[in-house]
């Protein structure tokens, strides 16, 4: 590069790049001129105020054109056998990635300690070491990572990858089930549900509760009965022979109208019956 003095048109110095330099782009704040060379792959970086050579950074195939963004001062170059575009900032080449989280504001990540919150495109030096972290909000979990890089660890919330090209990283968590019901379906659940458990319940208690009722006045019919017996027992000199064994019949036909009536039970019966036949048989134990 011939470096020419504007105010005499002399050459004031011969800067050496690359091979077959193609292309130069000035960079007036930062004082630095980018020189394509186009045979040698590379970008030559020349300081402005002595007129040297900073680096040589290496690009794609015979880049070409250049161009310097004054924004973000970063410099595109143009490589045309590798159909691609380098970019240089700081005198680096550097990559970007794109980050996005599934579904949206289903959690953050953390990035080499910055924090993404959504959609987000970081740039890197080149052979930069980048670590990042997914964190879920309370109500979702982490699912995976999806990813158009190389990840070194993938399975879990946290992952790295080395920033050699460009792509993109997606953290996937899994989003909480939403049921989308009718209004008042939960009331028409509840409804459901009495008009089969109670009728049920019902149904089951009835029959307990007449059984414990039903077995509640048989055992009261019982001891009446055995009562009688016992006054029939103790009270027997008091009576002459006819008169004992009416009542023993009155007895009798007591327990057997109460077995009929369902008043007692049929093994109460048999009890009952064995005690009255004692009474018969004249003995004095019960």
């Amino acid at each position: 590069i011939s470096v020419i003095d504007g105010s005499s048109n002399a050459v004031v110095k011969v800067v050496t790049v690359g091979i077959e330099p193609a292309d130069i782009e000035i960079d007036q704040d930062n004082h630095k001129v980018y020189v394509s060379n186009y045979q040698n792959n590379t970008v030559s970086i020349i300081d402005g105020n002595n007129d040297s050579v900073i680096s040589h950074v290496p690009v794609g195939r015979y880049p070409n054109t250049l161009y310097l963004n004054p924004i973000n001062n970063i410099v595109y170059v143009v490589n045309v056998e590798s159909g691609t575009i380098s970019q240089i900032r700081n005198s680096s080449l550097i990559t970007g990635v794109t980050y996005n989280i599934q579904p949206e504001n289903a959690g953050q990540l953390k990035c080499n300690n910055e924090t993404i919150s959504g959609i987000y495109y970081i740039r890197y030096k080149v052979g930069s070491e980048i670590n990042c972290v997914a964190f879920p909000k309370s109500e979702f979990e982490f699912k995976s990572w999806t990813a158009s890089l190389e990840l070194n660890g993938e399975s879990g919330p946290q992952t790295k990858f080395e920033s050699r090209r460009f792509g993109n990283l997606t953290a996937n968590f899994l989003a909480p089930v939403v049921l989308n019901l009718p209004a008042g379906y939960w009331d028409q659940v509840r409804l459901a549900v009495a008009s089969v458990v109670i009728p049920a319940v019902i149904g089951w208690l009835i029959p307990s509760i007449a059984s414990f009722l039903n077995g509640k006045r048989q055992r009261s019919s019982m001891s009446k009965t055995m009562h009688d017996i016992l006054i029939l027992q103790e009270n027997q000199s008091k009576y002459d022979t006819q008169t004992y064994h009416t009542k023993i019949s009155d007895i009798q036909r007591a327990i057997t109208s109460k077995l009929t009536s369902g008043k007692i039970s049929e093994s109460q019966y048999n009890i009952l019956n064995s005690k009255i036949s004692n009474l018969k048989k004249g003995e004095s134990k019960v």
